[in-house]
């Protein structure tokens, strides 16, 4: 029972965590010149497969019951079911420049944050990083780059096509 419960387990790389749905607009891609003006220090983009069209944004954690955190390679094993409906970075740019209208991403804020894999780029030294929604000093969510969550606090925005 146990051999046949890890093989769904397995399976099932991500679930809905049920803590936000918004509605989002249609969303260009940026390109790198846009994204090079706010952080001069990416290289370039490795991949951009983030939705253009208007979304659902739903949350989705990556850990199994029981688990305290993944790490890469497996954190990306996990992303690459999901990989046509992560969302990038215009949806975390939307997000936080419309956060103080969001009651219930606000709702959120120093509980979690929130990665959006859906791009990829290269830092200047190397570094695969995508973009993450922060919480900050002042009550407000900032947006920076990590390496991927994996942790009981990491969420993954998605647009709901699950």
């Amino acid at each position: 029972m146990n051999f046949l419960f890890s093989i769904f387990d397995r399976k099932r790389a991500f679930r809905e965590t049920g803590e936000l749905s918004l509605a989002l607009p249609a969303l260009p891609r940026p390109t790198l010149e846009e994204i090079q003006e706010r952080y001069p220090s990416i290289r370039s983009i490795e991949r951009d497969t983030s939705p253009e069209h208007p979304v659902t944004l739903v949350l989705v954690t990556l850990l199994r019951p029981k688990e305290l955190l993944v790490v890469n390679p497996e954190y990306d094993r996990r992303l690459a079911r999901l990989r046509s409906s992560l969302l990038g970075y215009q949806h975390l740019h939307w997000l936080l420049e419309y956060q103080a209208e969001l009651p219930s991403l606000m709702a959120l804020f120093g509980k979690v944050h929130i990665d959006f894999p859906g791009i990829r780029v290269v830092h200047k030294n190397g570094i695969l990083l995508a973009p993450s929604c922060l919480p900050s000093v002042g009550g407000r969510w900032y947006g920076d780059w990590s390496l991927g969550s994996g942790f009981p606090d990491g969420r993954v925005a998605v647009a709901r096509t699950l």
